[in-house]
């Protein structure tokens, strides 16, 4: 009998992967997960890179979030501009 790290098990964590990640496994799901991480270093490996890609994406998308002043300044001069416009349009 495998010991828990064949490739059928690597398959099915794999597919519970980004469940684990969000915290949503079911108490059965967490056990098998944490036994087959125990005895994985392949999928250990795979759980720790997609574990840190998610926190660069979210440190990028944090200080991403914001656009450049710059980019802020110029929509807002444009908008005057615009009100001015319609407001000249309009008298």
């Amino acid at each position: 009998m495998t010991s828990g790290a064949g490739p059928q098990e690597c398959r099915r964590f794999a597919a519970l992967i980004d469940r684990d990640l969000d915290g949503e496994l079911t108490p059965a799901q967490r056990a098998f997960a944490d036994a087959h991480l125990a005895e994985c270093p392949a999928c250990r490996a795979r759980r720790t890179f997609q574990a840190d890609l998610r926190r660069r994406l979210d440190v990028a998308l944090e200080v991403d979030a914001m656009p450049p002043v710059e980019l802020l300044d110029r929509m807002a001069r444009l908008l005057e501009e615009e009100e001015l416009r319609a407001g000249g349009d309009a008298a």
